[in-house]
């Protein structure tokens, strides 16, 4: 995709390429937590992963 439609896209449009680059290129993701646990995020008072 040329650059001036790259300008073109809507913020939600371009995260969603760039997520689903990455996933075809195998980048790691974490999950909403991050590296926490979910006995580590209920222990600060956060729940609901």
């Amino acid at each position: 995709m040329p650059h001036n439609d790259m300008a073109q896209l809507s913020l939600w449009e371009f995260t969603a390429r760039v997520d689903g680059y990455g996933r075809a290129n195998g980048w790691k993701t974490r999950g909403a937590g991050g590296d926490l646990s979910e006995s580590e995020l209920a222990e600060m008072g956060i729940e609901g992963f």
